[in-house]
C-alpha cells in the first residue's frame, strides 16, 4: 500500500512539472528526463532486474511497475492536457497496422488461455511504442539532441568503471534504506544496448554541429565500448549493427554536406581512445579484456547456449505451426528441453516472437512498420534543413539497428 501511495504522489508531482514543461514549450526536456529514468535504472538496476518488488518496484495486479511505467504515464498526460497534437504522419501510418494488430494479439492470446499476467506485461510493448512516440512527437530537435549530449557526457564514466568491476571480479551489494540494490555496476544486456544506442546519438548529433566537441565525440565512444564490460555475446551485436551503420552514414555522400567531422578525423579520434582504453586494461594484472571477450564468446556455456538456442528455436517453429497466421496471441511462451529438465521461455529471437505471438499477419505489419521508418530515416538524414534534424534521422537507423541486432538472440 504504501508503494502505491509513493507512486501516486511522484506521479502527480511528475504530470504538474510535465504539463508546466508543455505550455512553456519545452518538450525536450520531458524526453530527456524519461531518458535519464531509463538509463538511471538500466545503470542501478540492470533494467530493474535486480530490484526486489518493493518501493522502488511495486507490485499490483500481478504487474511490476518501472520508474519509467510512471514517467510515461505522467509524460502522455500531460502532453494530451496541455501540448499540442501535432498532425498524424507517415510514420505513424506505418506502425498503425501493427499496434491494431498486436492490440487484438492480447484478445487472442487471452482467449486462447494465456497466463493474464504474460498477456498485460508483454501488452506493455503498446505502452513504451504508443506513449514514446506521443512524448517525442513535436520536440525541438536542436534542443533534444544538445541535451542528448549532455546525458552522453555525464553516462560514460560509467562505462569504464563498469569494465574496472568486471575485469577485478568485484561483485558489489548495497543495501539502503528503501531497497537493496544487487551487483552494482554489472551491465546487463539490455542496459548495454541502451549504452551502445546512446552513443550512437551523440556522435551523430556532434558530427552534424558547426563546433562539435571532442569531449563529447570521446563520450560517445566510450559508450560504444560497452559491449566488453558484459559477459554474453549478445551484447556485441549491438555494437556490430550500430558500427555498421555509422560506417555506411560516413562513407555516403550525404556525410560531406551534413557533418564538419571528416570520416578520416572520425576514425583517428574512435581510434586513438579506443586504444588508451584498453592499453589501460590490458597492462593490469586482472584478467583483461582479452580474457573477457574470449569468454562472452567461448567456453563451454556458450556452447550449451548455442545448443540450447538451436532446440529452442526448433520447438517455436513446431509451436508456430499450429497458428501460421493469426499466432497463438500476445503472452505464448514456449517450453523446451534442456539439461537441466523443463524450461518455460520466450524464443529468443524477434521474427520468432513475432510469429509465436501474432503471426505472418503480425510479422508482415512489422517489418513494414521498420522499411517505412527507415526509409524516412534516411531521407531525413539526406535531405531535412535542419542539421539537427538530419542527425535524428541518422540515429533512428542507427538506435533500431542496435536494438534489433540484439533482439535476434535475446527477448
Amino acid at each position: 500500500m504504501l508503494e502505491l501511495l509513493v507512486g501516486g504522489v511522484v506521479l502527480l508531482g511528475l504530470f504538474t512539472w510535465f504539463y508546466l514543461l508543455e505550455i512553456d514549450n519545452r518538450r525536450h526536456t520531458i524526453f530527456v528526463v524519461l531518458a535519464v529514468v531509463f538509463l538511471v535504472e538500466a545503470i542501478i538496476a540492470g533494467g530493474g532486474a535486480n530490484v526486489p518488488v518493493g518501493l522502488l518496484r511495486p507490485q499490483f495486479g500481478g504487474q511490476d511497475f518501472r520508474p519509467p511505467d510512471v514517467v510515461i504515464v505522467a509524460a502522455v498526460g500531460a502532453h494530451l492536457l496541455g501540448g499540442r497534437i501535432g498532425r498524424i504522419g507517415p510514420l505513424s501510418f506505418a506502425w498503425f497496422p501493427f499496434v491494431l494488430i498486436y492490440t487484438a494479439g492480447a484478445a487472442i492470446g487471452i482467449l486462447m488461455d494465456q497466463p493474464i499476467e504474460l498477456v498485460l506485461f508483454e501488452g506493455k510493448l503498446l505502452f513504451y511504442l504508443v506513449g514514446g512516440a506521443l512524448v517525442a512527437s513535436g520536440v525541438d530537435t536542436e534542443r533534444l539532441m544538445e541535451s542528448m549530449g549532455r546525458v552522453g557526457l555525464m553516462v560514460a564514466p560509467v562505462v569504464p568503471i563498469a569494465l574496472a568491476i568486471r575485469t577485478a571480479g568485484l561483485e558489489i551489494n548495497v543495501n539502503t534504506p528503501v531497497q537493496r540494490l544487487a551487483n552494482l555496476g554489472a551491465l546487463s544486456n539490455d542496459t548495454i544496448t541502451i549504452f551502445v544506442a546512446l552513443g550512437a546519438i551523440v556522435i551523430i548529433a556532434e558530427c552534424v554541429r558547426s563546433s562539435p566537441s571532442l569531449l563529447r565525440l570521446g563520450a560517445g565512444t566510450v559508450l560504444l565500448l560497452a559491449p566488453l564490460a558484459g559477459s554474453q555475446r549478445a551484447s556485441y551485436l549491438s555494437l556490430v549493427a550500430v558500427f555498421v551503420a555509422l560506417v555506411v552514414f560516413v562513407g555516403g555522400r550525404t556525410w560531406g554536406r551534413r557533418s564538419t567531422v571528416r570520416p578520416a578525423q572520425l576514425a583517428l579520434a574512435a581510434g586513438g581512445l579506443t586504444a588508451i582504453i584498453l592499453v589501460g586494461f590490458l597492462t593490469t594484472d586482472s584478467p583483461g579484456v582479452v580474457s573477457l571477450v574470449d569468454d562472452a564468446f567461448g567456453g563451454v556455456g556458450n556452447e550449451q547456449s548455442a545448443e540450447a538456442r538451436t532446440v529452442l528455436y526448433a520447438d517455436t517453429i513446431s509451436e508456430i505451426s499450429k497458428h501460421p497466421i493469426i499466432g497463438s496471441g500476445v503472452g505464448a511462451r514456449i517450453t523446451t528441453v534442456v539439461e537441466a529438465g523443463e524450461l518455460t521461455t520466450s524464443p529468443h529471437n524477434v521474427v520468432l516472437e513475432v510469429l509465436l505471438r501474432v503471426g505472418a499477419i503480425g510479422l508482415v505489419a512489422f517489418t513494414g512498420a521498420l522499411a517505412v521508418t527507415w526509409a524516412i530515416s534516411v531521407r531525413v538524414w539526406r535531405w531535412a534543413p535542419r542539421a539537427a534534424t538530419a542527425a535524428i534521422g541518422a540515429a533512428v537507423v542507427m538506435v533500431f539497428a542496435a536494438v534489433l541486432a540484439k533482439a535476434m538472440v535475446e527477448p
